[in-house]
């Protein structure tokens, strides 16, 4: 794409989603973008013009609104891939400590699990971004494992943010088999939407899957 600015022609090169990741002058580099794995920018070097023509429109995200990406840029994947590689000791640790504490915890990842909700909020509660969440688990595991539930001969899980987030970046997690017959989880499971293959971001008409992908509805 060509835009003239200033009396100076820059020709915008996208990414595969059709954000502007280079800005040109004649044949030299000029700006570049970078993104995070679930929309705002995270790297800016030099000129940055906005031609963002493959952004979504993620309603009250920072209050006016912001451009979100329709799936993860190819650089965030990898570098989250690392980060997740990374943290595996830190799965390790939680998983040994709680297995001290009497609690069968076991680590897989999370492209094997299913949601158990039909829809997720864009933030937890305290008010971190989904995509947020997703870079801190890249860097450590927070919290407890995640609940994990057998339906249908599939393994779900009763947490579905922080599920929804480790799928972003591929992380692996640790989980809790939680057993029916426990009359809490059996009413948790009641109050869910069965075994879900996808979960929708609630406010926009995004949907995460369970191997990560990110789509329209």
């Amino acid at each position: 794409m060509a835009l003239r600015s200033g009396g100076t022609l820059y020709w915008l090169l996208s990414d595969h989603l059709g954000s502007t990741a280079v800005t040109l002058s004649g044949t030299t580099e000029a700006g570049e973008v970078r993104y995070r794995a679930f929309g705002a920018s995270r790297f800016t070097s030099g000129l940055a013009l906005a031609a963002d023509v493959g952004g979504l429109l993620l309603p009250g995200l920072t209050g006016g609104g912001m451009l979100v990406r329709a799936a993860a840029h190819a650089d965030d994947v990898a570098a989250g891939a690392l980060r997740a590689a990374g943290h595996a000791d830190d799965v390790a640790d939680a998983a040994r400590a709680a297995a001290q504490g009497g609690e069968a915890v076991e680590t897989i990842s999370s492209y094997h699990l299913y949601f158990s909700q039909k829809g997720i909020s864009w933030s937890t509660r305290s008010g971190v971004p989904l995509d947020d969440l997703a870079q801190d688990i890249a860097q450590r595991w927070r919290g407890e494992p995640l609940r994990v539930v057998e339906l249908e001969g599939k393994l779900v899980s009763l947490d579905n943010r922080r599920l929804a987030a480790a799928k972003l970046i591929g992380a692996d997690v640790p989980i809790r088999r939680v057993s029916q017959e426990d009359p809490e989880i059996a009413k948790l499971i009641f109050q869910r939407d069965g075994v879900r293959s996808s979960v929708l971001v609630r406010g926009t008409n995004l949907r995460i899957d369970v191997s990560g992908r990110v789509f329209e509805q």
